[in-house]
């Protein structure tokens, strides 16, 4: 499959894939990689984690999936969208500008959100999801995430909003979901 150098789309969902270790930094061209609804145990993370070109990542509903830790080489400069929900794995990953320094759609639900992304993401971050990741609460930098236009944090064990983020999300009329938290009691 690397031969297929000219590749801009790639996907391959509901297929049951248990691998895929193709090496995607040969596909040079390569924008859009969708790998949603199977089964993926094994794949080329040395290629995939630090490809220069890739803006759209998706790898949901691939349960067990797992994913980098901190220690990995990541650097993905063109990353805009990435997705990996339902995976219901544990995420190590740091969302940080410097692995990723132009994302701006981050949807992880229905995973162990380890880390909150980083405060550096808040000139960047617009869409953020992270319902059922088993969180206690919000960091109060998030308030500072000017661009935030939507953040779906149902499903957590957050009892406690902070005025600066209610404000921010009244006053940039984020679109927010916050049901079945202590905090909507």
């Amino acid at each position: 499959m690397e031969q297929l150098t000219e590749m801009v789309d790639f996907e391959v969902s509901f297929n049951k894939l248990q691998t895929f270790e193709v090496d995607i930094l040969k596909w040079k061209k390569l924008d859009n990689l969708v790998l949603t609804y199977n089964e993926l145990k094994s794949y080329n993370q040395t290629a995939l984690w630090v490809h220069p070109y890739l803006g759209y990542l998706d790898v949901s509903d691939n349960i067990g999936m797992q994913l980098p830790s901190a220690e990995t080489k990541i650097g993905m400069p063109s990353l805009l969208y990435f997705g990996c929900r339902n995976n219901s794995v544990t995420i190590h990953l740091p969302f940080d500008k410097n692995r990723f320094p132009n994302l701006l759609d981050l949807y992880v639900n229905g995973n162990r959100l380890i880390e909150f992304p980083d405060a550096s993401l808040r000139g960047t971050l617009q869409y953020v999801g992270v319902a059922r990741c088993d969180l206690k609460g919000l960091p109060s930098y998030l308030s500072e995430f000017k661009q935030l236009q939507y953040i779906d944090a149902r499903d957590n064990n957050i009892s406690v909003v902070n005025d600066d983020l209610k404000m921010l999300i009244s006053k940039n009329q984020v679109e927010s979901y916050f049901s079945d938290n202590p905090v909507c009691n």
